[in-house]
């Protein structure tokens, strides 16, 4: 947001460093890397993504959110509502560990 704010590009560099490539990586290219991982942690970084592209422009990084949106409620979005256990994500299509 601050680069959104400021307009600075360096405060655009610094946001790059929240990236987390070990988990938007694998979103460009659809791979389920998400067993195991935190939840909480993860889910703002997707919706960073998202607003990256809504300030930026860069299609990539919208592309990123709408894979990870796609892959959570296609294989681990319950009727509850929640994506995890235990703030955990596990086995695509399987209710806890």
């Amino acid at each position: 947001q601050l680069a959104a704010i400021t307009g600075r590009p360096e405060h655009r560099r610094w946001a790059s460093l929240f990236d987390k490539p070990c988990f938007l990586s694998p979103q460009a290219t659809h791979e389920d890397r998400l067993s195991k991982m935190h939840a909480n942690t993860h889910v703002p970084i997707a919706i960073g993504a998202l607003h990256r592209h809504e300030v930026t422009g860069e299609p990539v990084f919208r592309l990123l959110a709408e894979n990870f949106l796609d892959l959570l409620n296609t294989t681990r979005t319950f009727a509850t509502g929640g994506s995890s256990h235990h703030e955990n994500w596990g086995s695509p299509h399987k209710l806890g560990h």
